[in-house]
């Protein structure tokens, strides 16, 4: 990792540049986490934020700061990944035909962060990497979640490689409102969005709803996308296309948190009859 080196403060005059790759969800050179439920739909959003970020294509109401992007795995595998990158290209080629030809750099990770960072970091400068994307933070912990002891010595890696973090993080059955684990998770990151999501699975469609519930700054609104489902049921029901859309409307705060209280509600349903 880097060296930081101590500096004077007051009388520095303050930058004026967008802070975020993609306001309001990753703010730059920080932890920003996005949490939830499995199957809630955090790895198809993270995907696109890094699809974003990689080609610096305006989408859905996100308008991007260009940067090459990282993707590092603890949960799954580099065909999976390629397979959702490609459904959600094929969602966003009528907006922008080029995005076929926008790729980012994988890597399947085998230990805990701690033990893989001079590899990592090597790639961040052969790259140029900007943006790293974790799936998922209790991987990188090497399962390691209720010790504050790793959860600091995670952060103090992240923030030594000088990029921005994307982590995506889980929830326990018993607490959906914050990451998995200890709280140090929560204290060390300053940009956290809490996800749930509606299902309908008739019409292959998942509705997704994004809460802050942490920043150093002013809170914003929930955000709230659409995503639905296109199968390929002649190649093993593979997921051919994912459409997004940007359902928020900032003016209508008071609906988006009826929303949101309802997904709540029925989620709380589920799980008490399940």
């Amino acid at each position: 990792g880097g060296n930081m080196e101590s500096v004077l403060i007051g009388n520095t005059p303050v930058v004026n540049e967008e802070k975020h790759y993609i306001f309001p969800f990753i703010r730059k050179n920080a932890i920003n986490i996005i949490y939830g439920a499995g199957g809630s739909g955090k790895s198809y959003l993270s995907v696109l934020f890094g699809l974003l970020v990689q080609s610096g294509k305006s989408y859905a109401g996100l308008a991007p700061d260009q940067g090459n992007v990282l993707y590092i795995d603890w949960e799954s595998d580099p065909e999976d990944l390629n397979e959702r990158l490609r459904a959600v290209k094929k969602g966003l080629v009528n907006a922008h035909p080029d995005i076929e030809n926008i790729e980012f750099l994988y890597y399947r990770a085998k230990d805990k962060f701690v033990n893989e960072e001079d590899a990592i970091a090597d790639m961040i400068v052969e790259n140029d990497i900007k943006l790293i994307i974790i799936d998922s933070f209790g991987g990188a912990l090497a399962g390691e979640i209720n010790d504050s002891e790793a959860s600091m010595q995670l952060a103090n890696c992240l923030r030594s490689l000088n990029v921005s973090i994307l982590g995506i993080d889980h929830v326990s059955k018993s607490n959906s409102n914050s990451p998995i684990g200890t709280v140090y998770k929560v204290n060390l990151a300053r940009n956290l969005w809490s996800v749930t999501s509606k299902i309908d699975e008739v019409n292959n469609e998942m509705e997704v709803v994004l809460k802050h519930t942490k920043t150093n700054s002013k809170k914003e609104n929930p955000r709230v996308f659409n995503m639905k489902f296109h199968i390929d049921e002649q190649s093993h029901n593979i997921t051919d296309t994912v459409s997004i859309n940007n359902l928020s409307n900032q003016n209508s705060r008071g609906a988006i948190w009826l929303i949101t209280i309802l997904i709540r509600t029925w989620m709380i349903v589920r799980y008490m009859t399940t």
